[in-house]
């Protein structure tokens, strides 16, 4: 849902704002844009991230998934069929909040 946001709503309002085009616009998704099975590597690519950020015109920063996993009942996960936020009941390291690189 959060991607399909960005994309949908986040970005046109951004072009349109930001008068610019399409092909001006970079998305960096940080769980997905840094490398995390090659521990050095992953912490090479960290360390960049200042760099990313010091060349952009603008950051949009988006809340992350982990709200879901970190919830005072304890860790919840959407479920699709009864469209209810439910208890995760599966092995903790599965949940979608938990990223394995803490």
């Amino acid at each position: 849902p959060k991607l399909k946001a960005i994309l949908a709503k986040v970005i046109p309002h951004f072009l349109q704002k930001a008068q610019c085009r399409r092909d001006e616009v970079y998305l960096w998704w940080d769980f997905v844009s840094i490398y995390q099975e090659d521990g050095p590597l992953k912490w090479t690519q960290i360390e960049c991230i200042p760099v990313f950020v010091a060349m952009s015109d603008a950051v949009v920063a988006c809340r992350s998934g982990d709200e879901d996993f970190h919830a005072k009942e304890g860790p919840r996960v959407w479920d699709r069929k009864s469209e209810a936020l439910l208890p995760f009941e599966q092995p903790i390291h599965s949940h979608p909040g938990h990223y394995n690189n803490r």
